[in-house]
């Protein structure tokens, strides 16, 4: 029990740093989601938006005795109808600020 208020607390700290970015969470368990919606023309300035927000949670989480997965941290493009396919993008960790975003295979 102890564990998930803990988890709680913590949580509040990352849903303050997505939402001073506008960028949405999604919380189940220890898995944090973060989340965007955009038109297709405005890609390139919600990627930064996300990029940036990833890149303050990876600094906030040392302070914290915590560490991001980085293997596990992955952007996937979702699409209606009316756009082109889906596209499945990938950070690759080089340090707190710098994180690569690369084509899924």
């Amino acid at each position: 029990m102890l564990g998930l208020l803990l988890f709680a607390l913590y949580s509040a700290d990352v849903i303050s740093i997505a939402a001073k970015h506008e960028v949405c969470i999604h919380a189940y368990m220890d898995d944090l989601q973060t989340y965007i919606s955009c038109a297709a023309s405005d890609q390139t300035t919600a990627t930064n938006r996300l990029l940036t927000c990833v890149s303050d949670i990876d600094r906030w989480m040392p302070c914290n005795r915590l560490k991001m997965n980085a293997g596990k941290t992955e952007f996937i493009w979702g699409h209606s109808s009316a756009t082109r396919e889906a596209q499945c993008v990938t950070t690759a960790d080089q340090g707190p600020d710098h994180h690569a975003i690369r084509q899924c295979p």
